[in-house]
């Protein structure tokens, strides 16, 4: 029985540290973010890495450059108008980040649009858009998306409520937060 146990135990400790060695992570903390402005905006984003801070209990945190140090970020933050650098001209967030080949997180940046834009097509197969400009409290909810794809959580939640959900513009009144399912992957990749 004491063979089998410690069978188990070995078990389940080699597919932990495989699966933490195999999502890619930063390797240093503090991780270092330059967010650009002195606005509404770029508080709000801060706030939001300070919330994944907090919740995490520290397992990730973050020290914020100047601009004068700003190619020093691990993490940098951009906020445009339509992102055009998402793949998807209605995203409202994306992050894109490169990976060293020892696993570990080279650089990511995040963007965060300020108005959404929706391709209508009408029955004759013209194609119109519509541009709106996101809410602070859906630009929040999308900036807590982006943190949690850049310190590594790859994969969209299916819970609704959490805010690694896949996000739209549909999703207006669903109360997305920090959920213990977000949290025990970012401990998981960071213990």
């Amino acid at each position: 029985m004491k063979k089998i146990l410690l069978f188990a135990a070995v078990t389940i400790l080699t597919v932990l540290s495989v699966f933490a060695l195999s999502t890619p992570r930063w390797e240093n903390r503090p991780i270092k973010v330059y967010i650009p402005g002195n606005n509404y905006t770029s508080t709000l984003m801060k706030n939001a890495f300070l919330q994944w801070q907090t919740r995490t209990y520290s397992a990730v945190w973050f020290t914020f450059l100047s601009s004068d140090r700003q190619n020093e970020a691990d993490i940098t933050v951009h906020f445009v108008e339509k992102n055009t650098n998402c793949g998807n001209i209605s995203a409202i967030g994306c992050a894109h980040y490169r990976v060293k080949p020892n696993g570990f997180y080279a650089h990511n940046d995040i963007y965060i649009a300020s108005k959404s834009v929706t391709q209508l097509v009408g029955d004759d197969g013209t194609v119109a858009t519509k541009t709106e400009v996101i809410p602070a409290e859906q630009v929040y909810r999308v900036m807590l998306h982006e943190i949690g794809h850049a310190i590594g959580i790859s994969e969209h939640s299916s819970n609704p409520n959490s805010v690694m959900y896949m996000y739209s513009m549909n999703d207006k009144n669903i109360p997305q937060l920090l959920t213990d399912e977000d949290l025990k992957f970012v401990y998981n990749v960071y213990r």
